[in-house]
C-alpha cells in the first residue's frame, strides 16, 4: 500500500516571531552565564562550548576548571597538600558562581507564559551565540517553525478530509456566487448560509422555508 505523501498545510510565521521574541527575556541569564564561565579562564565562550552545557549541564565545565586547577599547581611546584587543599578552596566560589548561574538559568520561567495565548514558548536549545551575541539562528528557527508553526497532512484519512473539504468550497463558492446574483442577495447575509440546510433523521436537507423566503424576496422586491 502506498504511503500518503506529507504535506505542509499551514506555516505560522507569526507565531515565530512571536516565540523568538522570548529571547529578550533569557538574555539577562544568559550573560550571567557566559560571564560566569569566562571567570574560569579555561578558554573562550563559544556556541559549541554554550550548546554542551545546556545538553549536559555544568558539571563538564567544572570537571576541566579542576583538572586545569590541577595542572597549575603541579606546574607551581605546589607539593603540600594543606597548601593545594587550601588554594583550590578559594577558587571554589568561581565554580560555585557558575553552576548557580546555569542553575538560575535552568529554572528560569518566562513571564509572558502568564499573559501570551499561545502554546509554543523560546527554549533554551532554540538559542545560539553567535559573533559574542545570544541569538536564534537561522538553523534555529527553521527547528522552531518545524517544531512548533508547520502543520502537515500525513494520513490517507487527512488527505481525504482536507480534498472534501476543498470540494465543498468549491460548491460554496457557487451557491454564493449564485445567491449574490441580482435579487437573490435581497436582505441576505453570507454568514446565514447555514440556515438554509436543516439536519435531521434523515441527514442534510434543504431548509424548505429559507428557500421559498429567498424565492418570494427575489419575486416581490420591485
Amino acid at each position: 500500500m502506498k504511503k500518503a505523501e506529507r504535506k505542509m498545510f499551514r506555516e505560522d510565521t507569526a507565531l515565530l516571531a512571536n516565540i523568538v521574541s522570548d529571547l529578550a527575556e533569557f538574555k539577562p541569564a544568559l550573560v550571567e552565564l557566559k560571564e560566569a564561565f569566562e571567570a574560569l579562564k579555561i578558554g573562550d565562550f563559544t556556541n559549541e562550548i554554550f550548546k554542551e552545557i545546556i545538553k549536559k549541564g555544568p558539571a563538564g565545565v567544572v570537571d576541566t576548571f579542576e583538572k586545569n586547577l590541577e595542572s597549575q599547581l603541579d606546574k607551581m611546584n605546589v607539593t603540600i597538600e594543606t597548601l593545594r587543599v587550601s588554594f583550590k578552596t578559594d577558587q571554589r566560589c568561581l565554580t560555585d558562581r557558575f553552576v548557580q548561574a546555569y542553575n538560575k538559568l535552568k529554572a528560569y520561567k518566562l513571564k509572558v507564559r502568564a499573559y501570551a495565548s499561545r502554546r509554543y514558548f523560546l527554549g533554551l536549545q532554540d538559542i545560539s551565540f553567535i559573533d559574542n551575541a545570544f541569538v536564534v539562528s537561522d538553523a534555529d528557527k527553521e527547528a522552531i517553525l518545524e517544531r512548533c508553526c508547520r502543520v502537515y497532512i500525513e494520513t490517507e484519512a487527512e488527505h481525504e478530509l482536507l480534498a472534501k473539504m476543498e470540494d465543498y468550497l468549491k460548491a460554496y463558492r457557487k451557491l454564493k456566487g449564485t445567491i449574490l446574483k441580482g435579487k437573490f442577495a435581497a436582505n441576505f447575509q453570507m454568514s446565514e448560509l447555514s440556515r438554509c440546510f436543516i439536519e435531521n433523521e434523515s441527514g442534510v436537507e434543504i431548509s424548505k422555508s429559507v428557500f421559498i423566503g429567498m424565492l418570494e424576496r427575489a419575486r416581490y422586491s420591485d
